[in-house]
């Protein structure tokens, strides 16, 4: 019963105290990650296909060597079913909902990581 008890206010614990993901953010569960034959990667976690860089060359300020870590993170979170958080600089009125599909998105995410929140 104690052990029951303990385990239960940790779960408790988690809940209260996990913080949700900031409005700059896109969460959501991936369903499609992707790469061209020129090094493009098209990820999507519920808001539209992004091409977020490229394996071969720097796009946008992201290096091929972050790229690569991306996809390895985007392929993470699809196999273990868990969110891909996708962090943005977004201005005034831009959101997940504007950045469109199979688009750059405009500014490109600052940061990416397997979502806590699941």
């Amino acid at each position: 019963m104690k052990k029951v008890l303990i385990l239960s206010a940790l779960l408790i614990q988690k809940n209260i105290f996990a913080a949700p993901y900031p409005a700059n953010s896109c969460v959501g569960k991936v369903s499609h990650v992707g790469i061209y034959s020129d090094g493009r990667l098209t990820v999507s976690n519920g808001n539209g296909v992004h091409y977020l860089c490229n394996i071969n060359t720097e796009t946008n300020s992201i290096t091929p060597e972050v790229c690569k870590s991306w996809h390895a993170i985007a392929l993470a979170a699809h196999a273990a079913n868990k969110d891909l958080a996708q962090f943005y600089n977004f201005d005034s009125g831009q959101s997940c909902s504007t950045v469109g599909n199979w688009s750059v998105p405009n500014p490109v995410p600052y940061f990416i990581n397997i979502g806590e929140n699941n």
